[in-house]
């Protein structure tokens, strides 16, 4: 499926609960976007949802890890709850082949300047075998929303974690081919 980028793009900033925080939840609303889930949910309820305020030993993480973010444990709970159909790993080669099917969200490590020490979301939109094209929820609305990384920065700061959602005649679709 075809789409222009700044239409399915939410930015953390600006929003009403964690916008200091909110790259995973901006970039899983993405991807809800692009599959054009409905009814699509508010930032405050996606992020109640995402339970954002859970503290990071109550999900069973060590105190030093960020009070307040997006576990990748609790996208899992989310998409099952949903009955959504989704993808969560992602061989070196298959890279190209999924994202021509649907963006991919993916947890960066140190990939932002301001926080060098942080893990970040962000929506990968295509690749071309070389460069990667990604949407940064960091980026403000009326910003450059669209950002490239060579696939020797991405596996720089990739941390294995990755989260794909699918529509359901896609798949459908597969399945018939496969049985022919």
């Amino acid at each position: 499926m075809k789409y222009e980028a700044h239409t399915i793009f939410v930015s953390q900033h600006g929003q009403e609960l964690h916008p200091e925080s909110g790259c995973g939840v901006a970039s899983l609303l993405m991807l809800l976007k692009y599959i054009n889930y409905k009814p699509l949910p508010s930032w405050k309820l996606l992020c109640n949802e995402l339970r954002l305020d859970v503290s990071p030993l109550d999900k069973g993480y060590s105190k030093h890890d960020p009070e307040v973010g997006l576990y990748p444990e609790d996208i899992f709970r989310y998409v099952v709850k949903e009955n959504l159909l989704f993808r969560m790993h992602f061989f070196d080669n298959e890279w190209q082949e999924s994202l021509m099917k649907a963006p991919i969200m993916v947890l960066l490590h140190g990939v932002l300047n301001e926080f060098p020490d942080e893990s970040h979301w962000v929506v990968l939109t295509s690749y071309d075998g070389k460069i990667f094209s990604y949407l940064d929820p960091w980026s403000k609305v009326g910003e450059e929303i669209i950002k490239n990384i060579s696939f020797a920065e991405f596996k720089k700061y990739y941390t294995g974690v990755a989260c794909q959602l699918l529509m359901k005649q896609e798949i459908d679709f597969q399945l018939v081919d496969e049985k022919e």
